[in-house]
């Protein structure tokens, strides 16, 4: 996932091995980036983070917000 490949539908409907980019939540393609900061999967985990983030001042938010 960090060079842009792996188990990402969009990545395989790019190369026709898939039929459709959707996401399983259906709101959007399923990319890396809605995957990691906008995916019903990790949202747990995901939340965490931000706790932890937001306690430290020291990491960077620009994505998480999207």
């Amino acid at each position: 996932m960090v060079k842009g490949h792996g188990n990402i539908k969009a990545y395989f409907y790019r190369f026709r091995t898939k039929d459709r980019p959707m996401c399983t939540c259906k709101r959007r393609e399923q990319t890396i980036d809605h995957k990691l900061f906008n995916g019903e999967l990790v949202e747990q985990q995901r939340d965490i983070s931000k706790a932890a983030m937001l306690r430290t001042e020291n990491w960077t938010m620009t994505k998480i917000y999207l």
